[in-house]
């Protein structure tokens, strides 16, 4: 056993080396095939460049520098992107490759500074100021994350803001070669819309109501007309309570004479024989008699005055009555107030 353990460790040595060179040997193949793939994109860039297929020269560029990174290839990068119009990443990408400190760029440093001269005569500069300046803001309908330093082609631009709540602003700005261009935007408020407000419908049965006719507007009545009635039924009524005063004297002076044993017959009054005082006895009768005409007279006109007054008032009220139902006409029909 111990004789085989030297040439077991060796042969295990030799193995573990064979091992470390095989993969160092396939890295130093990996990164030269991947070497030959880049240039071989370059070359097939080239190729579509001196053809014209700018697009296609472009794309084999940016594969070629996605396996490896080379000077030149990233100028000609630069270059497709010139040809294609592509001002603001042409001149990012020549001032990159201008920037490098390479031996093919000492070499074609002048045709790098041409070219990116060329380019930059294509562009200018945009400055914005937009009020809220957290608005968005879309150039040629591409979304910008800046407001100064915009690195603009030159010639005609749509410039955008827009914001919630706020008038979006649409404005044509022109770039000039090489200048910086400023552009002030304002976004006005929109006005608050109303909610529309639902109303709820409840269905219920109308309360009948009854419209009485409008009485007619009576103005302040006139009571002198009653004046002349109601004086007539005083005196009336004064001159029948005379009338009852003189026969209460009457009825007096009869009996101061049957106190003195007289007695009234129809055509006279006839004393007892032995009547002590006859002169007292005839102006008893006197006085009776007296009173006894008066009360008769005044019963007569007093009554006579309460007729009168009476029927006055009653013509006064049947005046007031008619005068009163006139006033009541109205467009509407006749309406009888009592």
């Amino acid at each position: 056993m111990n004789g085989l353990r030297p040439s077991t460790t060796t042969a295990a040595l030799l193995f573990a080396a064979s091992l470390a060179c095989a993969s160092v040997c396939s890295a130093q193949t990996s990164e030269a095939e991947t070497e030959q793939r880049a240039m071989a994109l370059a070359r097939d860039g080239l190729v579509a460049r001196r053809e014209g297929r700018d697009a296609d020269a472009l794309a084999a560029f940016e594969r070629s520098l996605a396996l490896s990174e080379r000077a030149s290839v990233r100028a000609q990068l630069g270059f497709a992107l010139q040809a294609l119009g592509r001002w603001v990443d042409a001149e990012q990408t020549l001032a990159r490759v201008a920037a490098l400190d390479d031996p093919w760029v000492r070499r074609y440093r002048a045709t790098i500074d041409e070219s990116l001269a060329l380019v930059r005569a294509h562009l200018g500069w945009l400055e914005l100021s937009v009020d809220p300046a957290d608005s968005e803001v879309l150039v040629d309908g591409a979304v910008l994350n800046t407001r100064a330093g915009i690195r603009i082609p030159i010639g005609a631009v749509t410039v955008t803001a827009r914001r919630d709540g706020r008038f979006s602003v649409e404005r044509s700005v022109s770039i000039l070669p090489g200048q910086t261009t400023t552009e002030t935007i304002v976004l006005r408020p929109r006005p608050i819309e109303p909610q529309p407000v639902v109303a709820r419908v409840e269905r219920t049965v109308p309360t009948p109501v009854v419209v009485r006719p409008p009485r007619a507007q009576v103005g302040p009545r006139d009571n002198r007309g009653w004046i002349g009635p109601s004086v007539t039924l005083g005196v009336g009524a004064v001159t029948v309570g005379a009338s009852a005063v003189l026969w209460a004297l009457r009825e007096r002076s009869l009996g101061a004479l049957r106190e003195l044993g007289c007695v009234e017959t129809a055509s006279e009054f006839v004393c007892a024989s032995g009547v002590v005082d006859a002169g007292r006895a005839r102006a008893a009768h006197s006085d009776a008699a007296a009173t006894g005409a008066a009360s008769a007279v005044t019963v007569i006109v007093g009554g006579a005055t309460l007729a009168a007054g009476v029927a006055w008032a009653v013509i006064e009220a049947l005046s007031r009555g008619r005068e009163r139902r006139a006033l009541t006409l109205s467009p509407g029909g006749v309406h009888w107030v009592f």
